[in-house]
């Protein structure tokens, strides 16, 4: 679960350089008083200066807590830099330095024609340093073909990764985290979903990926004034996307697996049991517990990072939210972090012994995978599955000490900076996956999996 300094419209600029403009004036201000109510707290005024699908998607109660997140991460914001200007048309682009306690972040702010917010974002502050060595599978060569995952009204864009090389050993499906993710899992700079289908691709493996429905169909979805469940979010496209890759001719005879991560590691049980005859699935930084206790427990770690009366005010008026989702007095139309208390309501059903039980129940394979400097998805949850799961004669868990939530290594603790830092998955969690996707007792992974094949633990570091 989790909540990134990334805040954007649907839009992926290009930034370019123009000439000083009149607009450059205007839409210089315009980000400046947007970052002077931001870091004098008045989240309802700054949001008010957002589009609709920045409002939408970016209440107040979101802006605060990434705000808190910063602060968490930085220490307490001291000042504001100069405000520069490029232009891509049709959109202003301003950059601001962000001068916090204990560093700096650069606002990228953009601004529409009528000088209202597009999009949002904080980025690492320009650096001399030389750009992380990117690891040997992003040079994977591939095949990628667009496909279209569901039917009707709810269709979504998708991308299969097939290895250049000779036929499929096995075929796995992502499945994203919380919130309106793309294809690639994108946070900041970072891409997992992109990373671990050129990783797999390299040991033979396909892949399918696609936008999530919330990230193309999302305001179409609010429009429509129904409550969203998991099942709508997550569950059913997830479903779909199975069909299709089990369909394909190259995976004829293939294993095929489920890969979800977060949100999508914690529902991938359900999944599975809905679909009934998957192969295994993998399960990325997983949570075991109740939802109110992660989210909790992640906004309490937030505040330790930098500790200070006005951090305790706002997570503790956070708190006070949890404690009324717990307590069910909620009411629908309330917000918490974004999403409707309806939809909480329904994350929250999904009781975490449930979920546990379900992989229980499963008769495939499961591969549980933590990271330890992890702070959303803990270690607490990686036990609570290795407890739950220890009679399942097919599960197998691993847990990599110095990889974080996205499962890019770190030293030190954990910080919400590293999501917005160029980062890779590691190159131990792909190979570990493609290991897990081959056959028991064939060498080469050819041919159906025997199912299940007998428990072991692969070890933590």
């Amino acid at each position: 679960m989790k909540i990134a300094h990334l805040v954007t419209s649907s839009l992926c600029l290009t930034i370019v350089t123009a000439a000083v403009r009149a607009d450059d004036v205007r839409s210089a201000e315009a980000a400046r008083t947007f970052a002077a109510a931001l870091a004098e707290r008045r989240f309802d005024d700054a949001v008010s200066r957002f589009d609709d699908t920045m409002k939408a998607a970016v209440p107040a109660d979101k802006l605060a807590a990434v705000w808190v997140q910063l602060i968490g991460a930085n220490g307490p914001h001291q000042s504001w830099g100069r405000a520069t200007v490029s232009r891509m048309d049709p959109y202003d682009i301003v950059l601001i330095d962000a001068v916090f306690e204990r560093g700096k972040l650069r606002m990228q702010v953009t601004i529409d024609s009528n000088l209202r917010i597009a999009g949002l974002f904080f980025l690492p502050p320009a650096t001399d340093d030389p750009p992380l060595e990117p690891p040997p599978y992003l040079k994977t060569e591939v095949i990628s073909q667009e496909v279209t995952v569901g039917e009707g009204e709810w269709t979504l864009p998708g991308t299969l990764t097939l290895p250049r090389q000779g036929r499929p050993r096995a075929g796995v499906v992502f499945v994203h985290g919380s919130g309106p993710n793309d294809r690639d899992e994108t946070v900041g700079p970072n891409k997992p979903f992109r990373d671990l289908a050129l990783g797999l691709a390299a040991h033979g493996i396909a892949t399918l990926r696609y936008d999530k429905r919330t990230k193309v169909h999302g305001k179409r979805m609010l429009e429509r004034g129904t409550s969203i469940t998991v099942q709508e979010e997550v569950i059913d496209d997830a479903l779909a996307a199975l069909r299709l890759l089990s369909q394909r001719e190259e995976l004829k005879n293939a294993p095929i697996f489920l890969l979800g991560h977060s949100l999508g590691a914690t529902f991938a049980p359900i999944i599975a049991a809905q679909h009934g005859k998957l192969d295994g699935i993998i399960m990325l930084a997983a949570v075991a517990r109740p939802f109110e206790d992660v989210l909790d427990d992640q906004f309490g770690y937030l505040a330790s990072l930098s500790p200070g009366p006005e951090t305790e005010r706002q997570i503790g008026e956070l708190k006070k939210q949890i404690q009324r989702l717990r307590e069910r007095k909620m009411k629908p139309g309330e917000n918490l972090i974004g999403a409707d208390a309806s939809y909480w309501y329904d994350v929250c059903d999904h009781d975490a012994e449930k979920l546990v039980a379900a992989a229980a129940s499963l008769d495939c394979r499961i591969l549980v995978i933590q990271g330890g400097r992890d702070y959303q998805a803990t270690r607490a949850d990686y036990d609570v599955w290795k407890a739950g799961l220890k009679d399942h004669r097919a599960a197998k868990f691993k847990l990599f000490n110095d990889l974080n939530h996205l499962f890019a290594k770190g030293k030190g603790k954990a910080t919400p900076t590293e999501y917005i830092e160029q980062r890779y998955v590691d190159q131990r969690v792909i190979e570990l996956i493609a290991e897990f996707c081959r056959a028991p007792g064939t060498p080469d992974g050819a041919g159906k999996p025997a199912r299940p094949e007998r428990r072991r633990s692969v070890g933590d570091d």
